[in-house]
């Protein structure tokens, strides 16, 4: 296409001669070139002033709406320049950039905030989530809480029934003291007593009733080792006999019925009497011979039972003495009155005994009870220290229980706060948002009519300039040749 063409199809008022634009070097040439150059400058101006009525920007809005005019103008100029230098739309990162100015202007979150926003809001969500069995823990804590106390109730009870019993038993302990100290009373009078009976005896003693006492009591020990001696003296010289038989032979077995007769009288009731004969045991010895030996074996057993005879009647007269010096002895005790004196001193020694031995019996069972008292007081008094323990690091733990369950509301309460103040400015911007989106949505569309009107004249001008230029060049070669 022909810049005359070109040119008319612009609406160009003036006629620029074919020669001229065949020979623009020449001087002459050159108003009609500027001039039209001029008048498509001019062109140029009114399209750029009907695109500023398009997206107009006016330095009489309020202080609220002039950075955002300012804002969406910069951007239509930004996208009309972008399409005229390379054909396509803005690409993403200056449409974020124009987003970001526009958020800023709005005081609206930019797309950071918001992503660390949505990063805590997450990690309190998991923080919640983390902490969400502390109203089952502090429950749980309550009903230990409980269960202590109820046990430490039951432990109080039965601290008080021990401490009623322990009262008792101190009641009866004194009972039994004040008892005690009546018994102790009662044996130093009959302590008291016992020795005046003594003293009473000692007075009766020296009065001649005790030499007397005394002197039966010496010889009947006189007499009684006397018998020892002659009784020790008596074994030796049989084993010594014995012994001497045993070397010389064995015994005979004639004499075996008068062997087992001696025997016989040595046992034991008669050892006494056998001891004060000569009896002796015969046996085989050298030289020995039946008949001569038996007439003297006759005859000491003869002898023998004469002199167990005279023995037996001495033991006879010795025992009525005694018997009649004992009956003189005990009636004469009996007239002094001892046997009455010696009667009570018994019963008094018996009751003492009596005494003694309750007094060791409740003494026992008093120990007892305290050895078992001191043990069941000192198994609860572990066991109170023990719940006591329990109940401290309960307390210690539920105290914990509620700082984390205060930290966890603290922090719930400044999420809900936090999560207030977005909705605040949420609720807030929504409606200048969504009016900014309905009105960048229009202005998209109308922008993109326009550009589509544009482009559409831009391209049907461009196609009739290239058709004009072509048939100018097609002339001109028609014509130089």
């Amino acid at each position: 296409m022909s810049s005359p063409r070109i040119l008319r199809t612009l609406n160009y008022p003036h006629a620029l001669s074919r020669q001229y634009l065949a020979t623009p070097g020449a001087a002459h040439a050159w108003p009609s070139i500027l001039g039209a150059l001029n008048w498509l400058r001019e062109l140029v101006l009114q399209v750029d002033e009907k695109l500023e009525q398009i997206h107009p920007f006016d330095d009489e809005q309020t202080r609220l709406e002039e950075p955002i005019g300012r804002a969406f103008h910069e951007m239509h100029i930004a996208a009309y320049q972008h399409y005229r230098s390379s054909g396509s739309e803005l690409p993403p990162h200056i449409l974020q950039e124009f987003g970001d100015q526009v958020n800023f202007i709005l005081n609206c979150p930019s797309s950071e905030e918001w992503r660390q926003t949505e990063e805590r809001l997450k990690q309190l969500e998991l923080q919640l989530t983390s902490y969400a069995d502390g109203d089952n823990q502090l429950a749980d804590f309550k009903a230990q809480l409980t269960e202590l106390d109820s046990a430490v109730h039951a432990r109080t009870q039965e601290i008080k029934h021990v401490e009623a019993q322990l009262q008792s038993v101190q009641t009866e302990l004194d009972e039994a003291k004040k008892a005690e100290a009546d018994q102790i009373r009662t044996n130093k009078d009959l302590k008291k007593r016992l020795n005046a009976i003594k003293e009473r005896l000692r007075e009766q003693a020296k009065a001649g009733v005790g030499a007397q006492i005394q002197e039966y009591q010496m010889l009947k020990e006189r007499y009684e080792s006397r018998i020892k001696a002659k009784g020790e003296l008596q074994e030796e010289v049989e084993q010594m006999e014995l012994a001497l038989s045993r070397r010389e032979g064995r015994i005979a077995p004639a004499l075996d019925d008068y062997n087992r007769l001696v025997g016989t009288i040595r046992a034991a009731e008669y050892e006494e009497v056998a001891k004060g004969c000569d009896l002796k045991i015969q046996t085989y010895r050298m030289g020995f011979d039946i008949t001569k030996e038996l007439p003297s074996l006759i005859d000491e057993v003869t002898v023998f039972r004469e002199h167990a005879r005279n023995c037996v009647t001495q033991v006879e007269q010795q025992c009525a003495v005694l018997s009649r010096r004992i009956t003189e002895t005990c009636e004469l005790i009996q007239n002094l009155g001892l046997s009455s004196i010696q009667t009570d001193l018994k019963e008094s020694e018996a009751e003492c005994e009596k005494l003694e031995q309750l007094l060791c019996s409740v003494d026992a069972e008093l120990e007892a009870d305290k050895r078992h008292w001191a043990d069941e007081q000192q198994i609860h008094s572990n066991r109170c220290s023990d719940l006591r323990t329990r109940l401290s690091n309960l307390r210690s733990e539920i105290s914990k229980a509620e700082e984390t369950v205060e930290q966890l509301m603290r922090l719930t309460s400044a999420k809900a706060a936090f999560l207030d103040g977005i909705e605040k400015k949420t609720i807030a911007f929504i409606p200048i948002f969504r009016n900014f989106v309905a009105s960048l949505e229009l202005q998209r569309r109308a922008t993109e009519d326009r550009a589509n009107m544009f482009r559409d004249c831009i391209r049907a001008f461009t196609e009739r300039m290239e058709k004009k230029m072509e048939k100018v060049l097609n002339d001109a070669e028609i014509e130089n040749n």
